[in-house]
């Protein structure tokens, strides 16, 4: 292999006891890392400056940070540098403190685990106790019965009789059942004894530390006794996490220790994700900055302009050059209108989003009584995401179905059974009923020829196939597999009389009907299930008596069950007749819905069977390059078949699917199914699923060449782009049916149309890719970006991972992924937001995965309520917040015009640092915790008005835009009114407008006031639900407002400005009705506006609600229909 790694044991290490061709492999083995995990961010030392360093990677810190050293120089300094100070500190303190509390939390957990007692094997041959932190790579430890596996190891021992011992994963893949574990053997298959490692030299090459919890490769080698050595295999390895049960106790030898071990490496920091939304906002921000970076620009320029006539009260010796005094009362004003950038958004985003995902987790109605299990959220920066979906791709079995299998039907030298209960429901025959004969049931196979005659176990698939080609075990009389098929068939077999009871290491023990004695099958060779060959086959080794001389005589095996297409492609060039039949009878049974399996068989001569063991062990000690020689060695075994038969098992869809996909086709969402069934059994699974309706135009796309797919795509292409409306094609942002590099963000669809495509042609479309020659390509993502559903049948992980990224890239949409096994892993980690569901396939999709569902039902009220209402509350917030944010800032700059550009500020320092932080922070968050645009059931009950909030429409750039001119109208008329009170206070005339005599303190109370209460009556119009708590918010707001001025100006009474500023206010009782004039005139335009919109362009929620208002109102002459577009 490329980087050796190779493991001693560690007392032969420490004693310097071991070949000497091994001295490089032992120095760096002294250099691997001890076991000791941390998963914390922080050490006690490096805290502080590392989490000050991560928190200046996000702009609005560094640029707060920029604003208070500016205030520190003496030419630039407008503000109090002390006070100054208090917003950068009080958002990263908040973000500082959450980290602490976090990572103390950490910490304790981590030493909770790094100080647990192991037993480990020192260089004297005796058992001492350690530390788990102290255990490294090549110690031999001991664990007993329910102790936790401290790291990965290799099995070298159990006290079991059969070389066996078994752990409880559930830690690891959420998997209940017990996984059996071998020791190593010989390559005789014999097993090792203990006193073997402990008396002969001996060390383990592996493959470099890696992430894959499911395949390992790797051998034990001696250099003291050449044929001690044999391969390791991933059934040898016990994984950090999981832990012993039902054996006395093991030795085993650490391969992995610590951070190198699989499942911490599995569990290292997720890759953090960006919402559409967050990238939106980030831009919005970017806009911020250009219009400060303006408004600065004008104010430097004017000082420039009006020259020394107009700044004659300026000292000579102050005056400096024009571009000095341009770039610092540039800075100056950086200072004054800082408050255009929000300070608090993003501390309040986080706020919002946490309290969010809180909700989500508490809803009762995602709560599944069946698994006793509720919705989790994994990933806590991405709710809002769940409102913005466009695509859904799914899988099927475990997601769709129950994963439950039951056996139905089996095929067998070209007749069909059935299951006696399957019999009995086709044999009910209502009254002006006909239906053809019933087919036979199982219990009629006892007289099939080959069976009665014979008596022969391999020629039935309910025989030695399904008994022996397995991975399955028998406990107290309950099968436990990996798989639910082999479960399913091996209990049906033992229904029948053919009982699998004992399985070994190297041994089967088959019990047969009428036989008086267990058969037994010697395991010569395992050849696994992998997703390339898509079938699994084993060598057995059966004992008979010769018909001619009487005496036994050994006969060897081969057996093997797999996809039918798989198997059917390694039969025998005489077997035509045979699949024909099966064929048909597979075609029947994927048209039911069920899921076929074929099964095949070739005698082997023993040296064919020696050659073949050969072969594999020395592609599996081959770690360079195992898995495509394997593949080879695979394919040159398992050839020249002879078909047993084939089986159909029936895997019920959830309860819920139908309607779930309904809704999200209802809701304009683009469904996908990828699985790995046959293309029948997927057509005949999206009818039950309600993805293919009786009005739907079917597409296939089942191609037996290249040629003629690329043909098939210009074919369906022409017709897509006759058949779509030139005029939705011109109302769409982009035409989906131009160039791959265009970005179809709301392409449009044509409706009812479905693609079914096998997975050998989505090959073929995806190599086209970089095929000058090939259109199939780009063809292929125009054609399925205009259907409205999509089903990819024979599909392996991989492509389903890259179907979803291809997808996301050629139309620009947000997707989502949804599965439950460790093959849509890839799939869910490729999507915006990816969603496994805690099935009976583990847990692998739910460790890699944004949410955790219990079952696809909650997948509608996921998206259509909790994303809907989330995406919708944020908007609104982020709306607000920059509307009354530039409302603050844009008086400072009018202010300008008044007093000659010279940099004077018009708000009060307090003003301008508790604005953002404590007066108006609350409002927003509550609404966007709180607020609902419309109650749950009728947003479930309507998945259409999904269709606006899953393309953005509450919230653009559009939007930004709306909200600073919403805030320059209510900015012009907060600071004229100002203005009137203010104009000529200064010679003690007062306004000639209303009589009053304002001074700066309290024009900048009043600005406060007015931007606070007009900014609230404003985002009032956006708010779908008002409660008590909104209004509450508000309240201490405009409370908070005059307790802190008046405090401050108890407090500092040497400050002219301030002391007792409030009473001339309250003098001026005009003022009191000014206020609410002044509100009204700010508000006037929205209200008209949204009037308008109410009557003439309601969106759907709106038309919804006028619904819900007519039918609580029969007299009412408005009565909306709810719209499916926007």
């Amino acid at each position: 292999m490329n980087d050796a790694y190779e493991i001693l044991p560690s007392w032969a290490l420490e004693a310097g006891q071991f070949d000497p061709r091994l001295t490089t492999a032992a120095k760096l083995q002294s250099k691997l890392p001890s076991n000791e995990v941390s998963t914390a961010k922080y050490t006690r030392w490096n805290f502080l400056p590392k989490n000050l360093f991560l928190q200046m990677h996000r702009f609005a810190n560094v640029y707060f940070v920029f604003i208070v050293i500016i205030n520190f120089v003496p030419a630039t300094q407008t503000l109090d540098p002390t006070l100054a100070l208090f917003p950068p500190i009080f958002v990263i303190g908040v973000s500082l403190i959450k980290d602490l509390y976090e990572n103390i939390r950490l910490s304790r957990a981590d030493d909770s685990v790094n100080c647990t007692r192991a037993e480990r094997i020192n260089k004297d041959k005796k058992a001492e106790d350690v530390r788990w932190k102290d255990l490294r790579a090549g110690d031999v430890i001991r664990l007993y019965v329910n102790d936790i596996v401290p790291a990965d190891i290799v099995l070298l021992y159990t006290t079991d009789e059969r070389k066996i011992c078994y752990v409880d994963t559930m830690d690891l893949d959420g998997e209940t059942n017990l996984k059996q574990k071998e020791i190593v053997v010989k390559k005789d298959s014999n097993p090792f004894e203990l006193t073997d490692f402990l008396d002969f030299g001996f060390f383990i090459r592996a493959e470099p530390p890696n992430v894959d919890l499911n395949t390992f490769h790797g051998s034990f080698e001696s250099y003291s006794h050449d044929d001690q050595s044999s391969v390791i295999y991933q059934k040898n390895i016990l994984l950090r996490g999981s832990a012993i049960r039902n054996t006395d106790y093991i030795f085993g030898m650490v391969i992995y220790a610590g951070r190198l071990s699989k499942a911490v490496m599995n569990n290292g920091e997720k890759r953090k994700k960006v919402t559409t939304f967050e990238k939106v906002i980030n831009g919005d921000i970017g806009y911020g900055i250009l219009f400060l970076l303006l408004m600065c620009s004008i104010t430097a320029s004017m000082i420039i302009h009006n020259g020394e006539e107009k700044h004659w009260y300026i000292p000579e010796e102050s005056k400096r050059g024009d571009f000095i005094q341009w770039i610092f009362a540039f800075l100056t004003m950086l200072i004054i209108l800082q408050n255009i950038i929000p300070i608090s958004l993003y501390v309040s985003v986080e706020v919002i989003k946490l309290a969010q995902v809180w909700m989500i987790q508490q809803d009762v109605e995602l709560y599944s009584e069946a698994s006793d299990s509720s919705v989790t959220c994994r990933t806590l920066n991405i709710a809002e995401e769940l409102g913005n979906i466009q695509h859904v791709f799914c899988d099927k079995t475990g997601t769709l179905t129950e994963n439950s299998m039951v056996f139905r039907e089996m095929s067998v030298e070209g007749i069909k059974y059935l299951h006696p209960e399957q019999a009995k429901m086709i044999k009910t025959v209502t009254m002006g009923e006909t239906t053809s004969m019933p087919k036979p049931s199982f219990d009629s196979l006892a007289v099939t020829p080959s069976i009665a005659q014979q008596r022969d176990a391999t020629t039935t698939p309910v025989g030695a196939g399904e008994s022996s080609c397995n991975e399955l075990r028998p406990e107290d009389a309950l099968y436990e597999a990996e798989s639910p098929d082999e479960a399913a068939l091996v209990n049906c077999a033992k229904g029948y009389g053919v009982s699998l009871m004992k399985r070994e290491l190297s041994r089967v023990l088959v019990q047969w009907p009428n036989v008086g004695h267990l058969t037994e099958y010697r395991i010569r060779a395992t050849m696994p299930f992998d997703s390339t060959r898509k079938m699994m086959s084993v060598i057995v080794q059966e004992e008979i008596k010769n018909e001619k001389n009487g005496e036994k005589e050994d006969r060897f095996i081969l057996l093997t069950k797999g996809a039918d297409s798989a198997v059917f492609g390694r039969l025998r060039n005489d077997q035509n007749f045979e699949r024909a039949s099966a064929d048909s009878h597979v075609d029947d049974y994927a048209s039911a819905g069920l899921r076929t399996l074929a099964f095949g068989r070739k005698l082997l001569s023993e040296e064919e069977v020696v050659l073949a063991k050969a072969a594999i062990h020395k592609a599996e000690k081959d770690l360079d390059d195992s898995e495509n020689l394997l593949q080879e060695v695979y394919a040159t075994i398992e050839k020249d078949l002879e078909l047993l038969g084939v089986t159909a098992i029936e895997d019920r869809l959830q309860e819920g699917v139908p309607e779930t996909i309904r809704d999200l086709r209802k809701a304009g969402l683009a469904v996908w199914i990828l699985t790995g069934d046959k293309l029948q059994t997927a057509l005949e699974i999206g009818k039950l699923a309600n993805l293919i309706k009786p009005k739907d135009s079917l597409f296939t796309v089942d191609c037996e060449t290249k040629d003629e797919l690329i043909q098939k795509m210009r074919s369906m292409l022409s017709f897509f782009t006759e058949e779509i409306p030139r005029a939705q094609l011109k109302s769409s942002s982009i035409n989906p049916f131009g160039s791959c590099r265009k970005k179809p963000i709301d392409s449009p669809r044509k409706p009812n149309t479905i693609m079914i495509i096998t997975g050998k042609n989505l090959k073929w479309a995806f190599d086209g890719e970089h095929e000058k020659k090939s259109d199939a390509y780009e063809n292929f993502l125009k054609i399925a970006s205009a259907c409205e559903a999509v089903i990819c049948c024979r599909v392996t992980p991989l492509q389903k991972r890259q179907v979803v990224e291809k997808i996301a890239k050629f139309t620009k949409v947000r997707t989502l992924a949804i599965g439950d096994g460790a093959n849509d892993v890839s799939m869910i980690q490729a999507a915006n937001v990816g969603i496994g569901i805690s099935g009976k396939e583990g847990r692998q999709a739910v460790l890699v995965s944004d949410f955790a569902v219990p079952r696809f039902r909650f997948l509608s009220r996921l998206l259509f309520v909790h994303g809907h209402w989330n995406y919708a509350r944020l908007a609104c917030m982020i709306k607000y917040f920059f509307f009354k944010n530039t409302v603050f800032v844009l008086p400072s700059f009018f202010f300008q015009f008044l007093c000659l550009a010279s940099t004077e500020k018009d708000r009060l320092e307090t003003h301008l640092y508790l604005y953002n932080t404590i007066f108006t922070s609350s409002i927003p968050i509550f609404v966007a915790v709180f607020d609902k645009i419309l109650p749950s059931d009728a947003l479930s009950a309507n998945p259409q008005v999904y269709e606006p909030s899953s393309k953005m429409r509450y919230y653009s750039h559009l939007s930004y835009i709306g909200a600073m001119i919403e805030a320059l109208w209510h900015a012009i008329v907060q600071f004229c009114f100002l203005y009137f009170c203010y104009r000529d206070s200064t010679g003690g005339t007062g306004s000639p407008y209303f009589h009053t005599s304002i001074d700066l303190a309290q024009f900048s109370q009043l600005s406060v006031l007015l931007s606070v209460i007009a900014g609230f009556f404003s985002f009032a119009l956006d708010i779908y639900a008002f409660n008590w708590i909104i209004w509450l918010a508000f309240t201490l707001s405009v409370v908070l407002i005059i307790c802190i001025d008046f405090t401050y100006g108890l407090l500092i009474t040497s400050h002219t400005l301030i002391f007792n500023s409030y009473k001339p206010l309250f003098v001026h009782a005009v003022l009191y009705l000014l206020i609410p004039i002044v509100i009204l005139i700010c508000i006037f335009p929205k209200v008209i506006y949204k009037l308008y919109r109410n009557e003439f362009k309601p969106s759907p929620t709106t038309r919804l609600k006028m619904e819900k208002r007519a039918l609580k109102n029969p007299k009412s002459k408005n009565n909306y229909c709810v719209p499916t577009k926007c």
